[in-house]
């Protein structure tokens, strides 16, 4: 299988940035609330050094079920100006389905 641009951006990244920003990651994703990668920034990750690190770590977050896409809207990021975003939510894995379909 070949792989495509993300998957290989995703296995190139800096190992000690990689780990910083799965933690942060994961952290916004256990609390449910939307967040986008500036949240990530917010709590202390920096910057990647190439931007594509940023895309291919939510979607590998998102391939492994940890986060799931809610919509788009403006970026907060100062270097941004306005450009639009995707939003994300934790998956809840903890919680089995008829737990939820309960509540």
């Amino acid at each position: 299988m070949n792989k495509d641009h993300l998957e290989e951006v995703y296995e190139n990244t800096d190992d000690w940035w990689k780990d910083s920003a799965e933690r942060a990651l994961a952290w916004l994703a256990r609390d449910g609330q939307p967040f986008d990668a500036y949240d990530l920034t917010e709590l202390g990750v920096p910057d990647p050094d190439h931007p594509a690190q940023w895309g291919a770590l939510f979607r590998t977050a998102h391939q492994r079920g940890d986060i799931e896409p809610l919509g788009f809207r403006e970026s907060r990021r100062p270097t941004r100006s306005g450009g639009i975003l995707r939003v994300w939510r934790g998956v809840n894995k903890s919680v089995a389905p008829t737990e939820v379909e309960a509540a």
